[in-house]
């Protein structure tokens, strides 16, 4: 099983200055393996090519998984208190995950989706895309 993704906060100016305002979150673009032989374990990934959050993560046989869409970016709360606006940016990238290789850019979403829904079909593996973002309904065909 794979976990790809999220966020992290940055509390380096909290802890030094206790302002809370100066909190940071920014999305990561680490993934971890989870084996559930024993009792199960985790060990590190490989890297997405592009940091994500809000992301789908879509298993496309026993190895590969479909990363694609979500945000990406920094949410700096001290800058947006003094006036300049960063959020995280929708993205319509797509990663193809197989650990143990090297991370394949999939194919292009037609826009840029966060926090969609994705279905793959065991009839004939095809996967399904839905909300998070303007277009209504994406396929990715493996």
């Amino acid at each position: 099983m794979l976990l790809s993704g999220g966020i992290t906060a940055d509390l380096t100016n909290v802890l030094t200055t206790g302002d809370l305002t100066q909190i940071a979150f920014t999305t990561i673009g680490s993934t971890a393996v989870y084996t559930t032989a024993g009792a199960g374990s985790f060990s590190v990934g490989p890297a997405l090519l592009e940091s994500r959050a809000f992301h789908t993560a879509t298993a496309l046989d026993a190895a590969k998984t479909l990363v694609a869409g979500g945000a990406s970016g920094t949410l700096d709360i001290g800058a947006i208190l003094a006036g300049t606006i960063a959020l995280p940016a929708a993205i319509a990238t797509s990663e193809l995950v197989t650990p143990g290789q090297a991370i394949v850019p999939g194919a292009a979403m037609a826009a840029p989706r966060t926090g969609a829904s994705a279905l793959r079909s065991s009839i004939d593996g095809r996967v399904v895309l839905v909300g998070g973002g303007p277009v209504g309904v994406e396929l990715y065909q493996p």
